[in-house]
């Protein structure tokens, strides 16, 4: 082999290890990109024309990315959701306290129920700045954006008195099955509610006036409704044999919500499995005031 064609060869392999680790390179950029900008599940399409894309964590609230507290300013409730008009999990009430860890658009990224959640800003008040200042629109499907409120309405007619107090079930059993705390059962350590010993088709009652956010099904708790009641209240019921209610209706107190059986995984029996938050945290039902129970 000639020095010249052996020279031509060690050219040609470090060139390919160049060009190797340059493009392994833009491979890695690219999907840190991407991991970026999907890390919370943040919808895009609901971000206003001129915005970053960018999903900033404990970013832009102050010096080191500090955590803020920000208090909440709506009549009514503000709505909790997984993304930018993403579902709905959860709801603040006036002068409810949040932590704000980051932005996203126009919506604050706070710290919520163990996890990362979005309010929108223009219903949170902070030091350094008070709330009704950021417009609530979103994008429609002409490319355009129609203003909108993240706000609850009290009720349609604007007449809810916010009752609360009516019994879950109708007839109530003379005691509980299951209480608020630990208990290993089906792989958890931790029973989130209290459960209701009820015949099948039982009927089950609204608590208070309040509003359905969610309803359906899932493998565990089988068929479920959740409500959020205008005292800030929400209750989650699961084991249904089916829910005559869907979101976005209202709900007066005492009104038939569902019926009660035995769907799901994690049952052993007939039963109805309650359980009630509070700013986003699981809460005793027993500490709730007001909220008819039966005995252990």
């Amino acid at each position: 082999m000639s020095k010249g064609i052996f020279v031509w060869i060690i050219f040609l392999m470090v060139y390919g290890c160049v060009f190797m680790l340059h493009a392994f390179s833009e491979e890695k950029l690219d999907m840190d990109s991407t991991l970026n900008s999907h890390d919370l599940g943040v919808s895009t399409d609901a971000k206003p024309s001129g915005a970053s894309s960018q999903i900033s964590r404990g970013n832009g609230m102050g010096d080191g990315g500090r955590v803020i507290a920000g208090k909440v300013r709506v009549p009514t409730s503000l709505n909790i959701r997984k993304s930018a008009w993403g579902e709905i999990i959860g709801s603040f009430q006036e002068s409810d306290t949040v932590n704000i860890i980051g932005t996203y658009d126009d919506w604050y990224q706070i710290e919520y129920d163990g996890g990362v959640a979005l309010i929108h800003q223009n219903y949170v008040e902070t030091p350094d700045k008070p709330a009704g200042r950021v417009p609530v629109r979103r994008k429609n499907s002409s490319g355009g954006y129609d203003t909108v409120s993240e706000e609850t309405p009290a009720s349609p007619a604007g007449n809810s008195s916010g009752r609360f107090g009516a019994p879950p079930c109708t007839p109530m059993p003379s005691s509980t099955s299951s209480e608020f705390g630990p208990r290993a059962l089906f792989g958890h350590s931790f029973h989130n509610g209290i459960d209701l010993p009820v015949p099948n088709g039982t009927r089950l009652n609204a608590l208070g006036d309040g509003t359905v956010i969610d309803s359906g099904f899932e493998s565990g708790g089988g068929n479920f409704v959740r409500i959020r009641y205008d005292n800030g209240y929400e209750q989650f019921c699961c084991h249904l044999q089916r829910s005559l209610v869907s979101p976005p209706r209202r709900v007066s107190m005492g009104e038939q919500i569902a019926a009660s059986d035995n769907t799901g995984e994690w049952t052993t029996g007939a039963h109805l499995h309650m359980g009630m938050k509070k700013n986003g945290a699981n809460v005793d039902p027993r500490s709730v005031s007001g909220l008819p129970l039966p005995g252990k």
